[in-house]
């Protein structure tokens, strides 16, 4: 005779025959039952989608119906929570697909509890404690995110054999439901549900997919490093320059640059001297964004009073991100801090670059700690310091009231008597307003699309704007704002002691000069002064024939003097395919209001190939990559003025 092929039921899973006739009696009546035994695999895994030969039941209820083996189960419409008897999960292996259709099983229906001493199970216990399910074969209560995801040596009661002392369930004391609820191993087992369940949902990724998305930039990326390779030997084929058996003709090197690390640019041993034994014409030049770093860096530390702010500052921000007790002391006031409205009106906020940054770090959350080499980052922290003055203020003093530590109580006290020191509030204020003008400067340096010669341009430009800052006008606002920022932590700004012979602290001027004269001459004029040396000295004004070469950039080209001509003639003359005609070639170029016939002449500079070509109107940088070259690439090192 040919059987029908007819799958298990999930009443047939959890409960078995003989465990179904014993709770027969308590269950309530009309509800219909499966007798049928449970089947394990050899290895002892239970399959909610298993399948197994029976006879059709006519008479088996909906939630038991019989499926076909393409079937799946769907928990909406399966069994009632009744049938389900967690002891049998107990040290055997779930599929991923029925632990998602365990975790998202109904509530118990109603059920006549047995009682034992008097006392029974309940059910409104699931209601605060979801985990909790009960099992008819042994009266007693389990832990359904601890059987499917807790450890399998675990012998916590719920997991294991049961919970069944039900004068000890609920209560605060001696509960043994809430117990289990706060004990380490149920909330990593919550902590495995949780994850398990939004991996699940799609709502977070898994391990694979991560390393999935991983593989993927990273092939990305490789595949853009390879059309470079692949635009460089097209370039190179073009222009029927070898590839010198895939290694770079040296000789045609003209400008190398690095970073000032000695094994990059040390005269003895560095990569830069090594380049330069083999080819002298491969002229060194220093990173120019870590140039501006050794000027504010030789800037901050040549007046003492801005030095020791920065001192103070470094070690007041971590301080305050050292403990997250600290860190939670601190959010408390720091959302609702209005020192930025009350230091910034709107007239320093449309006139200097200090205000805006003061504005901007009002949004932020926390105060960021203080970066001993990025100086780009170093405005934005003293900006939210300024902003977050208040906050800080008030934080130290709860952690020196709130602290058991005596360390952390002294170093508070400490940082507080800082905050309110005069010459702490007028160095935090200059620093953060003159540095304000170098961070777009620093930022533009860090562009790929900024060659020596704009490079130059722009600190030039820098240097004058701070030079104009050296005013009694410009200072009278920078004291007005110290002043306000003053009385926001209940101090005024007060002239430091002076004698007639100071060691150790600035004493110029008249012991009868008021505060704002005082530290006008011996700390922003003294401040502005060497910044503008320092810009002076590491970006001069008569740059090197090396740079010079920058001006015969078509966009600069009218521009460039018989002077700076000469200079440049005499250092690339060797290359140049047609030295004869050059200057004349220059002074028809000057001439030219396009960019065609201008100059077929390639200059080699120590930061790119500048290529000025007929019918070409663009610039080509090395530095810009292999694609942006159309028509010549010498496959020559990169020279990187970025970091």
């Amino acid at each position: 005779m040919e059987r029908k092929a007819k799958q298990m039921k999930l009443t047939d899973m959890f409960c078995p025959k003989e465990i179904k006739g014993q709770n027969e009696a308590n269950a309530i009546p009309d509800q219909n039952v499966n007798t049928s035994t449970p089947i394990a695999s050899s290895s002892g895994h239970y399959d909610l989608d298993m399948s197994m030969d029976i006879s059709p039941d006519e008479n088996a209820p909906a939630c038991g119906k019989s499926l076909t083996q393409n079937d799946t189960l769907d928990v909406s419409m399966s069994c009632s929570p009744d049938d389900f008897d967690p002891a049998y999960l107990i040290g055997k292996s779930i599929t991923d697909n029925d632990k998602m259709k365990l975790l998202n099983l109904p509530k118990t229906e109603k059920f006549l509890y047995p009682t034992s001493d008097g006392r029974k199970y309940s059910q409104t216990w699931e209601n605060k404690f979801p985990w909790l399910h009960y099992s008819k074969s042994k009266d007693a209560a389990f832990c359904i995110e601890c059987i499917l995801f807790g450890q399998p040596s675990s012998t916590d009661v719920f997991c294991s054999k049961g919970f069944k002392d039900w004068k000890n369930a609920s209560g605060i004391k001696r509960g043994m439901l809430l117990s289990h609820n706060n004990s380490q191993c149920h909330q990593q087992s919550a902590a495995r549900t949780h994850n398990f369940k939004t991996i699940s949902s799609g709502e977070k990724k898994d391990i694979l997919s991560s390393l999935s998305q991983s593989y993927e930039e990273n092939v990305t990326r490789n595949r853009e490093i390879l059309l470079s390779i692949i635009d460089t030997i097209i370039v190179l084929s073009q222009q029927n320059i070898p590839l010198r058996d895939c290694d770079l003709d040296i000789g045609y090197l003209r400008g190398q640059g690095y970073d000032g690390a000695s094994v990059m640019s040390g005269n003895t041993s560095g990569v830069k001297t090594r380049i330069q034994d083999i080819q002298p014409c491969a002229f060194y030049q220093h990173c120019r964004a870590h140039v501006l770093n050794l000027v504010l860096s030789a800037t901050c530390k040549a007046v003492p009073t801005i030095r020791n702010l920065f001192d103070s500052v470094n070690d007041i921000t971590w301080f305050m991100g050292a403990s997250p007790k600290r860190k939670s002391i601190a959010e408390r006031y720091i959302s609702d801090d209005d020192t930025a409205i009350l230091v910034v009106n709107d007239d320093d906020t449309s006139e200097s670059s200090s205000g805006t940054l003061i504005n901007i770090a009002r949004a932020k959350k926390s105060i960021p700690k203080l970066c001993e080499t990025r100086w780009n980052a170093q405005v934005d922290t003293l900006s939210t310091f300024i902003a977050k003055y208040k906050s800080i203020f008030s934080a130290l003093q709860d952690i020196l009231d709130e602290s058991s530590s005596t360390d952390a109580r002294l170093k508070a006290a400490s940082f507080m008597r800082q905050v309110q020191s005069s010459v702490f509030i007028i160095a935090l204020i200059i620093s953060q307003h003159i540095l304000s003008y170098t961070h777009p400067l620093s930022q533009a340096l860090q562009k790929t699309s900024c060659d020596l010669f704009k490079a130059y341009n722009d600190a030039q430009h820098c240097k004058s704007v701070i030079k104009n800052q050296r005013s009694d006008e410009v200072f009278q606002v920078l004291f007005t704002r110290a002043s306000t920022l003053a009385e926001c932590v209940n101090v005024c700004i007060e002239k430091p002691r002076v004698s007639g012979r100071m060691a150790h602290r600035a004493a110029a001027g008249d012991a009868c000069d008021s505060a704002l004269v005082y530290f006008r001459i011996n700390m922003f004029y003294p401040f502005i002064d060497h910044c503008v040396a320092q810009l002076e000295e590491r970006f001069p004004v008569n740059m090197s024939s090396i740079l010079l070469a920058s001006k015969l950039l078509p966009k600069v080209v009218s521009t460039v003097t018989d002077i700076e001509m000469a200079k440049v003639f005499d250092s690339y003359s060797e290359d140049m395919p047609s030295p004869v005609s050059f200057h004349a070639e220059v002074e028809k170029s000057k001439n030219q209001k396009s960019y065609d016939d201008i100059i077929s002449t390639a200059f080699l500079l120590g930061s790119s190939w500048i290529v000025i070509s007929p019918n070409k109107k663009k610039e080509f940088s090395a530095k810009a990559g292999c694609r942006d070259f159309n028509h010549v690439y010498c496959g020559l090192l990169k020279y990187k003025d970025n970091c």
